[in-house]
């Protein structure tokens, strides 16, 4: 019974989710341009991080 709620639960999901989708390509929702702003300055956040490990991770590949 619990494999049959969790199919019908994720179905409606991504039906909401395609729903939302085509409401926000159809009336051409302002949301994108704040979206395309958010994921510029989490790009920018993500390489600093990703540059910050591997520094670290290279400093305890060659004193460890």
């Amino acid at each position: 019974m619990r494999g049959c709620l969790s199919y019908v639960i994720s179905m409606a999901a991504i039906a909401l989710l395609i729903c939302i989708v085509c409401w926000m390509f159809a009336t051409d929702f302002i949301i994108f341009d704040i979206l395309l702003l958010f994921v510029f300055g989490a790009l920018h956040i993500v390489v600093a991080l990703v540059i910050i490990v591997i520094v670290i991770w290279l400093i305890k590949e060659l004193l460890g």
